[in-house]
């Protein structure tokens, strides 16, 4: 075959173009209720399937707090030169920059320090540990069990290997994080840094609680809020912004904020800023992956209009009513229930058995720990959310089905085929009402 640049996909490699037009078959014969992620917009994948790819861009770029118009900035590269070590044109410096700009204002402040070269969220937590701790140095964070992520300090990420991590656990009936009680941990383990973060614990966080209860410590730990399942709610105020009680905030772009697999670290300070990026590169990584940025820049965008905003109303409205119909049915929450568009169903034996049989009748969900669990292998929750529904157009008064659905798949068992084909039917049919994908 002859090189080209030019041929599409099904010519150059058509095993590749059928496995991807399968997926895209299996997506669209699903009900997308996996928490940890939501349906890509047509424009974000656009900028990821960019001319950007081509190029290299290491290195940071920097033109202060107020962003020129683009014309200004090409004027100025042209007397200037590139500020990176590898030039990668104005355009591109441009639109790393506008990524910035956007989402510091979506979070609050132009002022804010951002970066968008973390390649993942766990890249960017471990940025943070590398950039503001010594060696050792002492952290306290929330147990998986209890919602913390494994990039918070578990035994088997780096973040666990390389620092001294106390972790705060509770139990599944707790409704609310205790800040006196992280703060009780922080002064016992006498912590450099706490993050909190919650990858499954669905109620909201009071940020400005835990800081207080922080700030009476001396010396005062720093404070990392992981937001990466809650950043698409924040700008909505679905969820309590932690800027300003939070030092550093960091997240990705694709759970709930509608942009690309990439991570973002937000600092309130801008020396502490710089710390983690010279953490982040040359520390751990080399060239930001542009296409990305863009889709970053992007997806803040998205999130600042009407329409978003009615979309993740519904998502949050819809999983409160999905809580309720599914008490009815005898499902019960863990964490006394939710707050956000996350919900996790506790009390289920064999859950990972259970998630993987739901995907099997077009149900996509995942098994998930909650407190009591000794590992993910004898996980015994169900984590669902709801903003892939939101998207399709779904809302509260969805709930009902959506519940009964729920119920018959998870009391199917793999033998009761009449059961399976009617999950598989319904499924089908509510599929087939949503002639169009909406929302972002």
């Amino acid at each position: 075959m002859t090189y080209s640049l030019t041929a599409p996909l099904s010519t150059v490699d058509p095993l590749m173009a059928d496995l991807l037009a399968r997926e895209h078959e299996r997506q669209a014969a699903s009900l997308h209720m996996l928490a940890p992620s939501m349906l890509v917009s047509r424009a974000v994948q656009e900028c990821v399937s960019s001319p950007l790819s081509n190029l290299d861009g290491e290195g940071y770029v920097d033109c202060g707090t107020d962003l020129p118009g683009i014309e200004a900035y090409e004027s100025s590269y042209r007397h200037v030169g590139s500020r990176k070590y590898n030039p990668s044109g104005p355009v591109a410096e441009y639109v790393e920059l506008l990524a910035r700009d956007r989402l510091a204002r979506l979070f609050g402040s132009s002022e804010l320090h951002v970066n968008v070269h973390p390649a993942a969220g766990s890249v960017a937590n471990y940025a943070v540990f590398r950039g503001l701790l010594g060696r050792d140095g002492r952290v306290v964070a929330l147990a998986p069990t209890a919602g913390g992520h494994l990039s918070h300090g578990t035994p088997i990420h780096a973040t666990g290997m390389e620092y001294d991590v106390r972790q705060v656990g509770f139990d599944a009936d707790t409704e609310a994080l205790d800040p006196e009680a992280v703060a009780e941990l922080a002064h016992e383990h006498r912590a450099e840094m706490v993050i909190i973060g919650a990858s499954s614990f669905p109620r909201r966080i009071v940020w400005r609680a835990l800081a207080d209860a922080l700030g009476r410590l001396s010396p005062k730990p720093l404070l990392v809020a992981d937001i990466a399942h809650f950043a698409g709610l924040v700008p909505t105020g679905a969820y309590d912004n932690p800027l300003p009680w939070a030092d550093v905030v960091t997240m990705v772009g694709y759970k709930t904020l509608g942009g690309p697999k990439s991570g973002i670290i937000i600092s309130r300070s801008a020396d502490v800023g710089r710390r983690i990026e010279r953490a982040l590169f040359p520390g751990l990584q080399g060239a930001p992956r542009l296409a990305e940025i863009a889709a970053l820049g992007t997806a803040a965008h998205i999130a600042t209009t009407p329409g978003y905003h009615e979309m993740i109303s519904r998502a949050v409205a819809l999983a409160a009513a999905l809580e309720c119909e599914l008490r009815v049915h005898g499902r019960q929450p863990a964490f006394g229930g939710t707050d956000t568009h996350m919900l996790v169903l506790h009390r289920l034996p064999g859950a990972t058995r259970i998630a993987a049989h739901l995907e099997h009748l077009g149900l996509l969900l995942n098994a998930n720990m909650v407190p009591g669990d000794r590992n993910p292998s004898a996980a015994s929750g169900l984590r669902l959310g709801t903003v892939a529904l939101a998207q399709l157009g779904f809302t509260e008064n969805d709930a009902p089905e959506l519940a009964q659905l729920l119920t018959w798949a998870i009391d199917a068992t793999d033998a009761d085929l009449e059961a399976s084909d009617r999950v598989r039917r319904e499924v089908r049919e509510l599929l087939s009402t949503l002639n169009t994908v909406k929302g972002t």
